[in-house]
């Protein structure tokens, strides 16, 4: 009844104080169980590259120009990325940095370069985010200007709700 009624609140400010850009209701389950099937999120402006950080989960449009999509920020301009029996590298350095992600998954990709101004996205549960091929592993790194604007936190239902930056 404490976590409902704290909910609510968060909600509720969310809502009342939101100058934010948009909402947006959730219908993918490759970000659960951090991000769940009809949460409503509350979608900041991002107005330069350097309000994205490693781990931040951001709005975008992939490369085939489906604008509905949200995932987790894992690699950044410049860096190497790649998968191996589902441990992530980066810089040919293990990386397990984001505690949100589900790692039971057993996936691999081989090694890329990711290009100045992009980003490489994975869905929190990173297992059926490579098999559904609804992440970079799949469409490649986002360029900067398909990133339409940052996840501020989860508003709706009450139960759900929680800020993410």
């Amino acid at each position: 009844m404490i976590k409902l009624i704290s909910g609510i609140k968060t909600s509720a400010k969310m809502l009342i104080f939101s100058h934010h850009d948009r909402f947006f209701m959730v219908n993918q389950r490759t970000m659960e169980p951090n991000i769940c099937r009809g949460d409503k999120l509350v979608i900041g402006r991002i107005k330069n590259e350097s309000q994205i950080k490693r781990g931040d989960v951001v709005f975008f449009k992939d490369n085939f120009g489906s604008a509905c999509n949200i995932r987790r920020v894992i690699g950044l301009p410049g860096e190497m990325i790649e998968i191996k029996k589902g441990k992530i590298f980066i810089n040919r350095e293990h990386f397990n940095g984001i505690p949100e992600i589900k790692r039971d998954f057993f996936c691999n990709m081989p090694l890329r370069y990711i290009m100045s101004r992009c980003y490489f996205l994975m869905g929190d549960d990173m297992n059926l985010s490579m098999k559904s091929r609804q992440d970079s592993s799949y469409f490649g790194s986002v360029p900067l200007e398909n990133i339409t604007g940052k996840v501020i936190g989860v508003c709706w239902p009450p139960k759900h709700a929680k800020y993410l930056v």
